[in-house]
């Protein structure tokens, strides 16, 4: 009889002890990993990006959890693909198995507390969102467990990546994505009045066919006051202009992510400056600044009044960062009566020292019934050159055609 319940103990055992057993191929819980995708600077002779993926093993402190191969795929609406790939200096073997993936197989082993494994893409386009899976092996040819992503080292996949970058004066590249084409300049001057001491990145995200949305942005921390006009056409040749419409909308103040309902969004206005000669619709001096004396300024116009004459009255003028209105011009002293702090650039007036520039602006002021966030009577940050497939912005923009 005690035999009996021995054997029938040993029995009952075995079978709490299979169901504790993870099933054959499920990845143990305590191989975990952590990648961090890392874009550079664009190669301009190469027309490449180089991106580097940081790929850690999170797997607890001595644990025997090791990885040795793994892929690495690229998801992107603007058209990124992945042109080539470095060989790792950590060892291992690194090809690109399509446009949109690669794989490094042969890794000697890496631990948990190792330093991360390191590998360097190159790719071509440009935009912004573009998202990467990766798969990693414990075996050396894609093979063995799979590693499971730590939820508490949070992995950075998604990668921002410039289409150039451009100082004032300077012709944005041409930007061909599946969607269209994008060229253009950036102003000579910021709307500030003041010209660039350093060239800043710019990104272009064309997704017109998948949400109606074209994104184009810059290191706006680096320069708020840029300015720039781009043109939009639907070919590579840059040949077939797509120009805006009636219906034509942008964003600047938060980001609608592509949704065409979305708050976000305010009627494109048109540009209030007719054609210079310098520079079209892009802000440019009227003059130098001699004296603020609050209701009038004084100005040097003799600099800049063969390539920016002024306009009929009443103009709006930028002295650094606030917008006035001129009412009235006394031309034998250069003295011009101006209305303070329009658009919302400004809540109480400052002095302006002298020698600033005076500049134009094309900015429109958001008309009367325009909804929140935006406010009726502050300056909108973009406008539409009329009947043109060319848009200003000064704004860091979102715009839908």
């Amino acid at each position: 009889m005690n035999s009996m319940r021995k054997i029938i103990f040993f029995f009952f055992s075995m079978a709490i002890a299979a169901f504790a057993l993870p099933s054959f191929g499920d990845p143990p819980p305590n191989k975990l990993f952590s990648v961090t995708m890392v874009p550079g600077q664009l190669d301009t002779l190469q027309g490449t990006t180089p991106v580097t993926a940081y790929v850690t093993n999170e797997s607890p402190a001595g644990s025997n959890a090791s990885f040795s191969s793994f892929t690495l795929s690229l998801s992107s609406v603007s058209g990124l693909t992945i042109q080539s790939v470095d060989q790792p200096s950590g060892g291992g073997f690194a090809q690109v198995t399509s446009p949109t993936s690669i794989s490094v197989t042969g890794i000697p082993n890496v631990k948990p507390q190792d330093p991360p494994f390191t590998v360097t893409m190159h790719v071509v386009g440009c935009g912004d969102g573009s998202t990467w899976t990766p798969t990693i092996y414990t075996g050396s040819n894609l093979s063995g467990f799979v590693f499971v992503q730590d939820s508490r080292t949070p992995s950075l996949l998604t990668t921002d990546v410039a289409c150039g970058s451009v100082s004032c004066a300077g012709a944005l590249a041409k930007v061909t994505q599946p969607d269209g084409t994008i060229t253009g300049v950036r102003g000579s001057y910021n709307q500030d009045g003041t010209t660039c001491t350093t060239a800043v990145n710019y990104f272009v995200t064309n997704t017109i066919s998948v949400n109606g949305t074209l994104k184009f942005r810059w290191d706006f921390a680096a320069a708020p006051q840029a300015a720039f006009r781009y043109s939009l056409w639907s070919d590579a040749a840059a040949s077939v202009p797509i120009n805006w419409t009636a219906n034509a909308k942008v964003a600047w103040l938060c980001d609608p992510a592509g949704d065409p309902n979305s708050k976000c969004w305010v009627p494109a206005q048109p540009c209030e400056r007719p054609t210079l000669q310098a520079e079209p619709y892009l802000p440019w001096p009227y003059a130098s600044l001699i004296a603020d004396n609050g209701k009038t300024i004084k100005v040097d116009p003799s600099a800049f009044s063969s390539t920016n004459p002024v306009p009929a009255l009443p103009f709006p003028i930028f002295v650094e960062t606030e917008r006035m209105l001129v009412t009235k011009i006394n031309s034998s002293t250069n003295t011009w009566t101006v209305q303070r702090c329009q658009g919302g650039t400004c809540t109480s007036t400052s002095t302006h020292p002298q020698g600033v520039n005076v500049m134009s602006t094309p900015l429109p002021i958001l008309p009367s019934g325009t909804q929140s966030p935006y406010k009726a009577g502050n300056q909108a940050q973009a406008c539409i050159v009329p009947g043109t497939n060319n848009l200003v912005d000064i704004g860091d923009l979102w715009s839908e055609p």
